[in-house]
């Protein structure tokens, strides 16, 4: 795995993303892909805060926010996108305005 400078998030084959700063790293997968709508956000956090959550379909339209507290260290969230229709969705997780990982998600 490659480590890249913050603003030069990257995201390989859309499965995971892995970003680095001097204050945290962070690396986000996406779990099961594809998704019957139930997935789980494994994410690695340097230190606690507070992320956002944004779900958003192929057009690129908003389909939900959330917020979640993460802590140092292994992280593991639920969300279920069971509601929405089969298809590509993208998946970001923000950090004080500022993307800290994304991914892409595919629900059959």
């Amino acid at each position: 795995m490659r480590k890249v400078l913050l603003s030069t998030l990257f995201s390989v084959l859309g499965l995971y993303s892995y970003a680095q700063s001097t204050n945290y790293t962070r690396f986000m997968s996406l779990r099961p892909n594809p998704t019957n709508g139930q997935v789980q956000i494994l994410m690695r956090a340097m230190n606690e805060n507070t992320i956002a959550i944004r779900i958003f379909d192929s057009r690129g339209k908003l389909l939900e926010e959330h917020q979640a507290p993460i802590e140092r260290g292994d992280n593991v969230i639920d969300i279920d996108i069971t509601n929405h229709p089969s298809g590509c969705y993208h998946i970001t997780m923000i950090d004080k305005q500022e993307m800290v990982a994304s991914g892409r998600l595919i629900k059959y």
